[in-house]
Formats: structure tokens, sequence, C-alpha cells
């Protein structure tokens, strides 16, 4: 399973560095997230980026001071994210292994976790262990941020819209494995997939995983909340600049409302090590 993923985010090269800048869309995704970190990033802290990618959310944690160590199963998404992060001025440690086992991280190493993409989605019976990992090099008192593919996201993303025709989609659910992801979350093989399979969570699925690793005080988010699957209608909204501000108005006042973290694409949620 680890090689199958770190095979795919190989071949996906700069793509992934590419998918939170390239369209408004994406730039959206990419605030939420920020809003959701960013209180908690100051000068001096002890920073682990677990399952980095490119680097995208290191940077910026990097700009505010944070002292970073950046870890990917993937060789080259680790590579790419220490060409940015040296092509902005900044250094960090750079360690290619699993999240399921970061044997070589001390624990109560890190002040801030930061579990960003969809790592956890990947690693179906290996997410308990994951996150006891996650948990584990994480100082007592610090907080873990994650985002993941949320389950009910998804499906409203595929329900506003998708590449192929709707009817095609909706009206063959045992062709994409629609009827396993509504009941169990979990992604079936299907023809044309471009990802490896997936598991996609609820909020509360998560909430209760982490409260079993030893976190409290969690509290969720949604990226994005209101624009789910509205790609098309983000992208004619940005090329106003009134009309951008007031989308970006909206979501950063609406996002981590609760009960709203299920109807993102992807679920966000932290929470501080007991």
């Amino acid at each position: 399973m680890h090689e199958s993923i770190a095979s795919f985010y190989d071949g996906y090269g700069e793509r992934e560095w590419e998918r939170l800048e390239k369209t408004a869309y994406g730039r959206l995704i990419y605030n939420c997230h920020m809003w959701f970190l960013e209180p908690h990033l100051n000068e001096g802290l002890r920073v682990l980026d677990a399952g980095c990618g490119s680097g995208r959310f290191s940077i910026p944690a990097a700009k505010k001071g944070c002292r970073m160590t950046l870890l990917d199963i993937s060789k080259v998404q680790l590579n790419i994210a220490e060409n940015k992060l040296h092509a902005n001025g900044y250094d960090g440690r750079f360690i290619r292994a699993s999240v399921t086992d970061m044997a070589m991280l001390d624990s109560g190493s890190f002040d801030i976790v930061i579990c960003y993409g969809a790592v956890l989605n990947y690693l179906h019976g290996g997410t308990t262990r994951a996150l006891t990992e996650l948990t584990r090099v994480l100082k007592h008192g610090g907080t873990l941020v994650i985002s993941v593919c949320g389950r009910a996201g998804v499906l409203r993303a595929c329900a506003a819209e998708l590449k192929i025709p709707m009817v095609e989609f909706w009206g063959d659910p045992r062709r994409w494995g629609i009827q396993s992801v509504v009941s169990t979350g979990d992604e079936t093989e299907y023809p044309g997939a471009v990802h490896p399979q997936r598991h996609y969570f609820t909020s509360g699925e998560l909430e209760h995983l982490m409260e079993q690793a030893g976190l409290s005080d969690i509290k969720t988010g949604a990226a994005p909340s209101v624009f789910t699957g509205q790609r098309k209608n983000t992208e004619e909204i940005s090329s106003d600049e009134e009309a951008w501000k007031t989308l970006l108005y909206t979501e950063n006042k609406m996002f981590t409302e609760p009960g709203l973290a299920d109807s993102g694409e992807f679920i966000l949620i932290k929470g501080v090590k007991r």
C-alpha cells in the first residue's frame, strides 16, 4: 500500500504544488486551510509537516519563524518541498518516511504537527497507527492539525460538477462504487481511477479517532464550506475583485461553524494533546 502511494505521488510531481495555486477553487481551499492553521504558528515553535507533499504549508510556517521538519513518503515530493523552501530562503530537516512509522522522531518533539492533504485517506487500516504516531511526537499541550477528504463533501462535489454526464455517474452506482462510499466511506476500484483507493471520513468518525489518540479540545472546519464543488462559479467570481472579496469573507466567517465540517470537500480538524 505504502509503495503504491509513494509511486503515485512521485509521478504526480509539480502538480501537487500547482493544485492549490492554479485555480480560484484551489486558492479557496488553501485559504481555508491557512485560516485554520495560522493562529498556531509562532516564531521558534518546532513544527512537523507530516505528509508535507510539495511543502505548500511548510513555507508559510517557516515565514512565521517556525523550525521546520518535513516528512513525506514520496521522494519526489520531498525533493520538491526542499527546493521550494530553499528557493524562499528557508531550511529544515527532510525525512522520507510514512506517518505510520516515525520511529526516527523522538516523542514530544514538536509544538505543532500538521497533517494536511489527504494523507489519512490512503491509509485505510493504518489510520489509527498514524494518529498514534502523530500524537506521540507532539509535546503535551501541542496541537495536531489535520485535513482529509470528507465523505459528504466529495459527494456534494459530484452532485455539483463532474467531468462525465451526471446521469452516467449517478445512474450506474455499482460501476462507480457510490453506495460503498455512502455506506462505509470506502472507495472501490472503478474504470479510469486516477488516485489510489481512498477512505472518505465523516467529522464524527475523525473526532472519535482523535479522542482515542489522546487529543482533546477538538475543533472542526470545512474547506470550503459554502462553495464546495463550485469550481466554475468560484473561477467566475474570482474575476471580479469585489465578488472575490465577498466570497472569501463568507467562507472565512462560515467555515468553522458547528455542523458545517461535513459539507467541505476537505474536513479540517485539530486537537490538543492531553
